[in-house]
């Protein structure tokens, strides 16, 4: 049914200058906004929304490896108390840096 519609469309479709200027403004509109499309795919790391998301996901980020950290004092602390053993020791045996500290929260806003 709808092959048959199409054909009789297209049989009685007549082709004119009008139709074809037409045609070529759509296919020069179509191209201006795939150029804009991508123009504004190269700014989208600036939008606000972006950069906030990008922010939380940092904070996020900061705070797990925060609470991480924590977790590692936590422990040490309970070793030291519970077997005696030194935070060199700690340190060296779990390849820890000794310089280990919390991240600082110095995420500027926007």
């Amino acid at each position: 049914m709808l092959k048959q519609e199409r054909a009789s469309l297209l049989s009685t479709r007549v082709e004119s200058e009008e139709r074809t200027a037409v045609l070529r403004e759509i296919a020069n509109l179509a191209h201006q906004e795939q150029d804009v499309s991508a123009k504004l795919a190269q700014f989208a790391e600036c939008d606000p929304d972006e950069l906030r998301k990008i922010q939380d996901a940092t904070q996020v980020a900061r705070d797990s490896a925060n609470r991480w950290t924590d977790n590692l004092f936590t422990l040490k602390r309970w070793i030291e108390t519970r077997f005696g053993l030194p935070s060199s020791t700690f340190y060296e045996q779990f390849d820890i840096p000794d310089d280990l500290d919390y991240l600082e929260d110095d995420i500027p806003t926007l």
